[in-house]
């Protein structure tokens, strides 16, 4: 194979995004901070509180683990939006405990 058969990553600047600060997600103000947030995530987490408030539904309880929650804007949409009624939200990086408390 030569070289022009190889293409070097470079991922685009609207790909994923590091922002600071207040961000708005349904209405939802939320911290960013210095953790991951991709905005252009939102149908995935549209989808998954979807689901969650389909399941609330039809069970008497609904408790979400959300793991690697980055700045944990899915955990408040499932406590705000699905009506969760207990969310355990996590991440590996202790610097975003702040955030996700």
């Amino acid at each position: 194979l030569s070289s022009s058969n190889y293409h070097r990553f470079s991922p685009s600047s609207n790909t994923v995004s590091h922002f600071s600060g207040l961000q708005t997600e349904r209405g939802l103000q939320f911290e960013v901070g210095n953790s991951f947030f991709r905005h252009e995530s939102f149908t995935g987490r549209d989808l998954g509180v979807l689901a969650a408030a389909l399941y609330k539904r039809s069970k008497p309880e609904l408790r979400v683990l959300d793991a690697m929650c980055g700045c944990g804007v899915r955990s408040l949409r499932y406590l705000a939006e699905a009506e969760a009624d207990f969310v355990l939200a996590n991440d590996g990086n202790d610097e975003n405990r702040g955030l996700i408390l």
